[in-house]
């Protein structure tokens, strides 16, 4: 996508609309269960494409035009990092020591990979 100069919208809606029309096709031979495709199931669905995935799959498209590749991948090993953080502060999790030394290990990781 960075190369090719290809704007973030059309990218994500492609990404995203791609991904549901396979999920809607093989979602009945792999649901554990009975599959029904009611209004509200697809305006929830429809909604959460949007509004969930769809405005991420657009800002990730826009951090990978923007930065590249693989500057833009490190920000993911970020995730673990907030998701210790948020269990300490929102759940009240132990924070163990290893934990804040492997954020600085990730921190210091994404610091270098990006130089």
């Amino acid at each position: 996508m960075s190369p090719l100069g290809l704007p973030a919208v059309p990218v994500a809606t492609v990404q995203v609309g791609s991904a549901a029309v396979v999920m809607l096709l093989v979602s009945p031979w792999i649901a554990g269960g009975p599959v029904a495709l009611t209004p509200s199931v697809a305006i929830a669905m429809l909604l959460l494409g949007v509004f969930g995935t769809g405005l991420a799959y657009v800002w990730s498209a826009n951090i990978v035009g923007g930065w590249g590749a693989t500057p833009a991948s490190t920000v993911t090993y970020v995730a673990p990092v907030v998701g210790i953080t948020l269990g300490v502060v929102a759940l009240g999790e132990t924070l163990h020591w290893y934990q804040p030394v492997g954020a600085a290990v990730v921190v210091l990781g994404i610091l270098i990979s990006s130089r």
